[in-house]
This record gives C-alpha cells, structure tokens and sequence, in this order.
C-alpha cells in the first residue's frame, strides 16, 4: 500500500513539472505614444532569438473581457512583417502571451512568455523607450 501512495505521489509531482501553455495575454490601458515602440521592440528581441521565416506564432488571445488592443496588433503586424508565420491554434507554433503594464506613473513594464519556457522582460517609458539602468531579463 504503502508502494502504491508512492508512485502516486510521485505522478502527482511529476504532473505539476510539466510545462504548460504560457496562459492569457494581460494589457493595461496602454501608453499611446509608446504601443507601437514596444512592440517594435519586442519583435527585435524575438527575432534575435527565432529565426522569423522558420518560426510560427501563436498569440495567446488577451483575458476574457479585454477588447483587442492597439499593443496587439501593433506586434501581430510587427511579427508578421519580420517574416514569422501567425499561427490560428497553438498545435505546433510557438505560444506567446504578454503581459503590459504600468509600473510607475510613466514607468510600463512587458514581459513575454512562451511556450518553449524563455521569458523575455523589460521596462519602458510611456514614449516607449526603454528604460535605462532596467536591463533587459531573460529566462532560458
């Protein structure tokens, strides 16, 4: 018996280590001036680490009660002119999520997660510039 709630435990264990889809996408009310400069910026980071023309794209839908915003189809279009395939389900493409929000009064922050495990974070002006002194973070 005793072998039994082991292995059990174990599958259980195991179960919360898989990796799992990167989860919604979440944009608060956006800088207008800097919507399109992140996400210029976020397809620079992409591209650098996939190589556009060989990699397909899922965007992972904003949270339920969001209307589309102007962040994402500001970095649909960006990836889509970069040469990356935009996937309609996530199958075999790459799933990514974003979060955009407001840190400071002029201070957003963006983090990328996709679904291969690599995280990608950054902060920026509300004129969309990166910050500076606010590295870039990474998460292979």
């Amino acid at each position: 018996m005793r072998r039994i709630a082991f292995v059990f435990l174990l599958l259980c264990l195991a179960a919360c280590a898989r990796r799992m889809p990167s989860g919604p996408s979440w944009c608060a009310a956006e800088p207008p001036a800097g919507t399109a400069a992140i996400a210029e910026d976020a397809v620079a980071l992409l591209a650098a680490t996939y190589p556009p023309g060989h990699t397909s794209i899922h965007l992972e839908p904003a949270q339920a009660g969001q209307d589309e915003n102007a962040f994402a189809a500001a970095l649909e279009s960006g990836l889509r002119a970069k040469g990356f395939r935009i996937a309609t389900a996530p199958g075999k493409a790459l799933t990514l999520a974003y979060t955009l929000d407001a840190l400071e009064e002029n201070v957003w922050y963006l983090r990328l997660r996709l679904s291969d495990g690599k995280t990608f974070a950054r902060t920026y002006s509300s004129g969309g510039e990166p910050e500076a002194g606010r590295s870039l973070g990474v998460r292979p």
